[in-house]
């Protein structure tokens, strides 16, 4: 729904992975990574943003201090999205 229901969902069972979508209701994803960050439980949790944001360089430099990849909706299929979260999956199995 939004960034506070994610949080709050959070709270009760831990992802093992995030996709986030910077434009969203109430709280947007920059807001969303901030908070997160906060709870030492979650800084390990893998993020990756999907957007159709244009993001300006000092957005993009924050998301690559706090997420595994950005991929932009108008320049990636839905597959390209889940090679990419098979990749993390498959990178935290090995870990």
């Amino acid at each position: 729904e939004n960034g506070r229901v994610a949080i709050d969902r959070m709270a009760e069972s831990v992802p093992e992975l995030i996709i986030l979508d910077l434009m969203m209701p109430e709280m947007d994803g920059f807001q969303f990574l901030t908070e997160i960050k906060r709870v030492e439980a979650w800084q390990s949790i893998p993020i990756v943003v999907v957007t159709a944001k244009d993001l300006a360089v000092e957005e993009q430099q924050f998301l690559r201090a706090q997420v595994q990849s950005v991929l932009a909706k108008q320049a990636h299929t839905r597959e390209e999205l889940v090679q990419e979260v098979r990749k993390l999956i498959i990178s935290r199995m090995n870990a």
